[in-house]
């Protein structure tokens, strides 16, 4: 196994129910550390069954622990599809969390259902630019998950979307249900402070071991690509914290 960089930890946990528990944990200290320094804390959600698991913790068992009037929601990435479909990852985190609070913090979710697929990314990129400072991290925390080929939030390998270098949301065709969707890219990704992974169940368990392991990893899976690439970014002082935790489960983990 190669040495992993300083800024990056692997965290193993028994089940995704831990998973979920560990990271809000982390989460939380994140947002604290923002808010404490007088401002709104910024944080990127990701779609995902774990996800959903942990915002229904913070829903209901981490509710009054969070400051919620001094927290923005952004998305990673969404699928072209009305906000009310079930394949919507706004769908899922309005009804995993923001229905069950009695005060929702302020959230920008993707214009994704629009018809102009390139005037909803720039449409949300001009969203994001008006919202995020040049002189700091893009999010305080970014969530992120993988899927089996190595694809996070929206990039899948060989996609030209991971050669951008100057926007920061673009519309993507991927071979998956629905294929139409937005995503982030690497130079607002890469600014995140925190860039948090989850990962659960045996089936992440190859994708894990290659990006643990394999030397050139970082050439061939986006997942890897975004970890690179937040040890890559030159930090400014406010940038100084900037790291890469995994939390994965026991099935995901194994042989790793």
């Amino acid at each position: 196994m190669t040495t992993p960089p300083e800024n990056v930890t692997w965290r193993v946990l028994k089940n995704p129910d831990e998973v979920a528990r560990a990271a809000s944990a982390e989460i939380l200290t994140a947002i604290r550390l923002a808010t404490g320094q007088g401002r709104c804390a910024r944080v990127a959600l990701s779609g995902g069954h774990t996800p959903s698991l942990m915002y229904r913790l913070w829903a209901e068992e981490f509710q009054t622990q969070f400051p919620w009037e001094q927290i923005e929601l952004y998305w990673g990435d969404e699928r072209c599809v009305p906000a009310d479909d079930p394949l919507s990852n706004f769908r899922t985190v309005r009804e995993d969390l923001l229905d069950r609070l009695p005060k929702p913090p302020r959230y920008f979710p993707m214009p994704a259902a629009q018809p102009d697929h390139e005037a909803a990314a720039h449409e949300y990129e001009v969203t994001l630019r008006s919202q995020i400072s040049l002189d700091g991290p893009s999010f305080d925390v970014l969530l992120l998950g993988i899927g089996d080929e190595g694809h996070t939030a929206s990039l899948f390998p060989e996609s030209s979307a991971l050669a951008e270098s100057q926007r920061w949301v673009v519309p993507v065709t991927v071979p998956a249900d629905p294929p139409l969707r937005l995503t982030l890219t690497l130079p607002v990704l890469s600014r995140a402070a925190n860039v948090f992974f989850l990962v659960t169940g045996e089936s992440k368990r190859a994708i894990v071991r290659a990006i643990r392991t394999e030397p050139d990893a970082s050439n061939r899976y986006p997942a890897a690509m975004v970890q690179s690439s937040v040890q890559a970014f030159a930090p400014a002082a406010t940038h100084s914290r900037s790291r890469v935790v995994w939390f994965l489960d026991r099935p995901a983990a194994s042989g790793s």
